[in-house]
């Protein structure tokens, strides 16, 4: 079900049985898997991927291309720069922050803030350094990513 309230771009693909409470805003592009759950003033921004199962809570933004994998849950008042990837089931705290580029690896949890192009992974979350081969992948130079 769609609020009245909430604003969901045509161009988005929306799956099935998802609920978009009000005041959530979907931008273009944005494609939301099946069995989904986008809480009141949510944001996401351009050519976003939820797969089936993503929770995305109250007063949480998210930036341009990211990509959500099954079973996520986002707990409210975080912050989700461009181009972040989370793999499956990955829990992020409330009022957490992932910086651009950033990948979080499948079954992480986390309580704090993810910096931009960091690859983290298990409970307690770790850094296992920077996320060169999507960076290389994407054009950043070889003196960047170093």
């Amino acid at each position: 079900m769609i609020s009245p309230l909430a604003y969901v771009d045509s161009s988005a693909k929306i799956g099935k049985n998802v609920m978009i409470h009000p005041f959530a805003y979907i931008d273009k592009n944005v494609e939301i898997g099946d069995d989904c759950e986008i809480m009141p003033h949510a944001s996401f921004g351009n050519g976003n991927f939820l797969h089936e199962g993503v929770h995305v809570s109250h007063d949480t933004q998210i930036g341009n291309c990211s990509v959500f994998g099954y079973g996520s849950k986002i707990s409210g008042n975080c912050i989700l720069e461009d181009y972040v990837i989370f793999g499956g089931n990955v829990l992020m705290s409330q009022g957490s922050r992932v910086g651009a580029w950033a990948m979080i690896q499948t079954g992480c949890r986390f309580r704090k803030d993810i910096p931009p192009f960091i690859v983290a992974a298990q409970e307690p979350t770790t850094y296992y350094g920077v996320n060169s081969f999507i960076m290389s992948h994407e054009g950043f130079s070889e003196k960047v990513i170093k």
